[in-house]
């Protein structure tokens, strides 16, 4: 027999009490049957045409990102009250996606071009957003992996109760 999602919620249901269940729905992160995330019983994460859209429930907080690993480092920084570290993750995953937009246009002007001066500067306009992009990614993959550590003591703890 094959356990689906809402049989394995239902035995859940019968085996933990209410009060144990909710405790447990604000340590996971799970998928739901319609594709949205469900992160700590506080954020849904829905997918959006180009991005994932992160909303806070019972508030009007929301945020567009570009992938959801963004998505959930924001939202893991956001539970844990580093305000300052969310804000700076989602000027981070914006800068980011400007950064790749210039790249994009930059290479296409670079195709177009017969002069070897617009070339040789938009060659170098090239190069300063390889070097953009590559720095802004490594900060948020290590706020990603500080976000990641935080997950796994959490449930470290959670699991040794």
């Amino acid at each position: 027999m094959k356990l689906t999602e809402p049989k394995m919620f239902d035995i859940l249901n019968k085996l933990l009490g209410k009060e144990k269940l909710s405790a447990l729905e604000k340590q996971i992160i799970f998928q739901d049957s319609d594709g949205n995330y469900n992160l700590f019983g506080t954020y849904l994460i829905s997918k959006d045409v180009l991005e994932f859209v992160v909303e806070k429930k019972h508030t009007f907080t929301s945020h567009a990102f570009t992938d959801l690993k963004i998505a959930v480092t924001w939202a893991t920084l956001d539970l844990c009250g580093n305000i300052n570290g969310a804000a700076r993750v989602l000027y981070l995953d914006q800068l980011l996606s400007g950064i790749i937009q210039n790249m994009k246009v930059h290479e296409n002007l670079c195709k177009r071009t017969k002069d070897y001066d617009q070339l040789a500067l938009y060659t170098t306009k090239l190069t300063e957003g390889r070097v953009k992009r590559q720095s802004a990614s490594a900060e948020l993959a290590r706020y990603t992996e500080r976000c990641k550590e935080w997950q796994y003591k959490q449930f470290a703890q959670n699991s040794a109760k």
